[in-house]
């Protein structure tokens, strides 16, 4: 594959009050489902964010700067 997948995690949720990325759906968070549906397409899944819960095992975490 040639191309890379970024997955933008950050934000304050202010509107929902609760961290999407780490609401469960199937057994994984949300961000965990994605990540790992996309690992098998992308050469390199990259998340960037400020929550260090947002790492997933298998792509790269990149601190998101406020």
């Amino acid at each position: 594959m040639t191309w890379n997948c970024i997955i933008l995690a950050g934000g304050k949720s202010s509107r929902m009050k609760v961290d999407k990325a780490l609401i469960y759906f199937n057994g994984k968070t949300l961000l965990n489902n994605l990540a790992t549906s996309v690992l098998h397409l992308a050469r390199e899944v990259i998340i960037v964010s400020n929550n260090e819960n947002h790492n997933i095992p298998g792509c790269k975490f990149i601190q998101e700067k406020n």
